[in-house]
């Protein structure tokens, strides 16, 4: 089973997938490490990706006996490109670090976005990057920062082949 076939879209505009199977096998070109709070810029990410044919692994409502670490973790493997919604929020979340350092321990690529421009000093995301290199993601100009992260994002996945 696909996972977008168990993805709807909300009255609220917001997407919900009641539940996972199967998903694992499937290889994907992005997936997504966030904050709930930063929903509003991974859902755009996830449209625009999804848009211009950049196969998404969308997470949500996940339950505790859907084993969620272990699942997280197989669908990072099953992903050729990391992105990392980094901001003032998720810097501090335990579980998107969680995400970024397995990220890390399976060499993926990382391909972090900055949403928060505080966060380019906090010394745990200077840590967890050093010199790599960073999408700046503008949310007053959300439509241009959208069109150059997905710009950026198809070369990176050319490169990966």
């Amino acid at each position: 089973v696909d996972v977008t076939d168990n993805l709807t879209l909300t009255s609220e505009g917001k997407y919900k997938i009641d539940r996972m199977f199967n998903v694992v096998n499937k290889l994907h070109d992005l997936f997504i490490c966030c904050s709930m709070s930063d929903e509003n810029e991974c859902r755009l990410i996830c449209e625009s990706a999804s848009n211009i044919g950049i196969n998404v692994f969308i997470y949500n409502n996940m339950l505790a006996y859907d084993a969620w670490a272990d699942s997280i973790k197989d669908n990072i493997s099953s992903s050729k490109i990391i992105l990392c919604l980094f901001s003032n929020k998720s810097i501090m979340s335990k579980a998107f670090l969680a995400e970024v350092n397995a990220s890390k321990k399976l060499n993926k690529e990382i391909f972090p976005v900055v949403l928060d421009k505080e966060v380019e000093s906090n010394p745990t995301f200077i840590e967890l990057l050093g010199d790599r290199y960073f999408f700046r993601f503008d949310r007053n100009d959300p439509k241009t920062s959208i069109a150059k992260l997905m710009q950026e994002l198809y070369k990176h996945l050319i490169r990966l082949g």
